[in-house]
């Protein structure tokens, strides 16, 4: 019997029912877990026969999802208040660089914090999950592809009283947060090298360096500029600067 094998391939519902599961380590009992949530029915049925070993037979298929990094938003959006509220796009493609760095300063609270967890998940989501803007026009020029409305730090704070995301949610959303993260690590290993350049001032200080520069704008620009555009930009700045250091020794 095979189990569904990709995050694609999942009902929101069984999406909800194991992502608290994979936040915790992969004991036989949470192995088991999974692999009942993604049965199907048919398969349920099939299922509720089994013998122990057969059972434990299928164990490896329900263990290989610790390893599968959640990169697509599988739920996109969800209903706060009034609103619908989306979420960013895969592996964060269509971030500005302030929220990136808004969301990985929160990160950083959230992963040595004891106490205040859920409300530093909720602002988390918020940071990145923002309803829809009203200025779509797909066919501009200035469209950058985008359906979030621009990232204001000055919201979170009066949308956060609002939040009542269930746990389940809030776990989906750390595996999420987590898949994309390990995704631009991955693709920029310079960059975020334990020990690189983000002393002193932090990301903070990375903004006011390029504005000096001048290649994306002033701060306020660099700020609301492309993650993914500074990123890269922050990358070849590491490998020049490797170039030279390496030709010093010649």
């Amino acid at each position: 019997m095979e189990l569904l094998s990709s995050w694609e391939q999942l009902s929101a519902e069984q999406v909800l029912a194991i992502a608290p599961i994979l936040l915790q380590k992969p004991s036989i009992a949470n192995q088991i877990a999974v692999l009942e949530a993604l049965l199907t029915p048919e398969q349920a049925f099939v299922y509720a026969q089994f013998m122990p070993e057969q059972v434990s037979k299928m164990l490896h298929q329900a263990k290989v999802w610790w390893s599968k990094p959640l990169k697509k938003p599988i739920i996109p959006t969800f209903s706060m208040g009034d609103m619908q509220y989306l979420l960013p796009d895969e592996c964060f493609y269509h971030c500005c660089f302030v929220e990136f760095i808004h969301a990985e300063t929160v990160y950083q609270r959230l992963s040595s914090s004891e106490s205040g967890v859920d409300r530093l998940v909720d602002q988390l989501i918020l940071t990145l999950c923002r309803p829809q803007r009203q200025d779509i026009a797909i066919e501009s020029p200035e469209w950058d592809g985008d359906y979030r409305e621009r990232f204001n730090p000055e919201l979170i704070a009066s949308r956060i009283d609002k939040a009542n995301f269930s746990m389940s949610f809030r776990a989906y959303f750390m595996l999420f947060y987590a898949g994309c993260m390990q995704f631009v690590h991955d693709r920029y290993p310079s960059i975020f090298k334990k020990g690189s350049g983000k002393a002193g001032f932090g990301w903070t200080g990375v903004v006011y360096d390029i504005a000096d520069k001048g290649t994306f704008g002033t701060a306020l620009e660099v700020k609301y500029s492309p993650l993914y555009n500074v990123l890269t930009y922050l990358d070849k700045c590491q490998y020049d600067f490797i170039q030279w250091k390496n030709s010093q020794k010649n």
